[in-house]
């Protein structure tokens, strides 16, 4: 009988250190999933971050591309205003540079009508008279009008914008 109940103590002791053990290994598995949730956590914290300095970055572009845009306009028609009166303000004015395009675009913008006509889409008012001809057909058809033409010059920049 004695035994049995070593025995039976000694099955106990083993029972209990392996509930002690499985109850270890729980709170370990819990303890991890706990730290990876965390980590997911500051990882979400950081891409929501990352997001919003973008976002505001890119906000923050594009209210300086506007806010020179503006400055750039005025600037513009301040120089147009104002006129040259040293030979010095005319040496800095050719030294600056403009965008290409930029006086065009700045004579089409003043004028409502020129605004409307070049913003004014294409769709349905190309003609498809020549549609389907080759290159050869056309020559023979317009190569006559340009030789009778070529004595005629092509305006200069300069008559375009007189005409804006």
């Amino acid at each position: 009988q004695r035994r049995e109940e070593a025995y039976a103590a000694e099955h106990d002791r083993e029972r209990q250190r392996a509930e002690r053990r499985r109850k270890e290994a729980e709170a370990a598995r819990l303890e991890e999933e706990r730290a990876q949730q965390e980590e997911e956590q500051r990882r979400e914290e950081r891409r929501r971050a990352r997001q919003e300095e973008k976002r505001r970055r890119k906000e923050e572009k594009a209210r300086l591309r506007a806010q020179q845009r503006r400055d750039n306009g005025e600037e513009d028609e301040e120089d147009e205003d104002a006129g040259h009166s040293s030979p010095d303000e005319r040496d800095t004015s050719r030294t600056r540079r403009r965008p290409p395009g930029g006086v065009v675009r700045e004579a089409i913008r003043n004028d409502i009508s020129k605004r409307q006509h070049w913003g004014e889409s294409v769709k349905g008012r190309v003609s498809h008279d020549y549609k389907g001809f080759s290159d050869a057909d056309l020559d023979r058809r317009f190569g006559l009008t340009q030789q009778q033409n070529s004595g005629e010059k092509l305006m200069t920049e300069a008559e375009v914008l007189a005409m804006l």
